[in-house]
């Protein structure tokens, strides 16, 4: 469990809100600081003041998809560890699109247990310490 004087913080992003909520929800009952963006431009605005440590995106969105937003925040967080997810064939397509590497960032298939972010959380909670 994470330590309750330095949480790692997380920002959940998915424009399905009740995904992006119920990780949050998630997260935060397992001592993470997490808070949920809908969409890109939103996530961006959140992250100057919240600071994560870690994006979970969504990689399919309207607007900036889950690519644009890695590619986004690894020039305006480089510390920040990227992951994102996404139920969609068209996640390749999405990926040489936005020109980004295949193992640049960690990406899961929806559906993912909550168990898997839960586990890989911890991972990064411990490397802050």
């Amino acid at each position: 469990m994470p330590r309750p004087d330095n949480p790692l913080r997380v920002l959940v992003v998915d424009d399905e809100s009740m995904i992006a909520d119920s990780l949050v929800r998630i997260f935060n009952g397992q001592g993470f600081e997490s808070l949920a963006a809908y969409n890109g431009h939103a996530a961006v605005a959140i992250a100057v003041e919240f600071a994560p440590h870690v994006l979970i995106t969504d990689v399919v969105m309207p607007g900036m998809n889950g690519f644009e937003l890695a590619i986004r925040f690894s020039q305006l967080l480089p510390q920040c560890r990227v992951i994102l997810f996404s139920g969609q064939a068209e996640t390749v397509d999405l990926r040489e699109k936005a020109g980004v590497e295949p193992r640049r960032f960690d990406i899961y298939t929806k559906p993912v247990s909550p168990q898997i972010f839960i586990n890989r959380l911890q991972m990064e909670q411990n490397l802050l310490q």
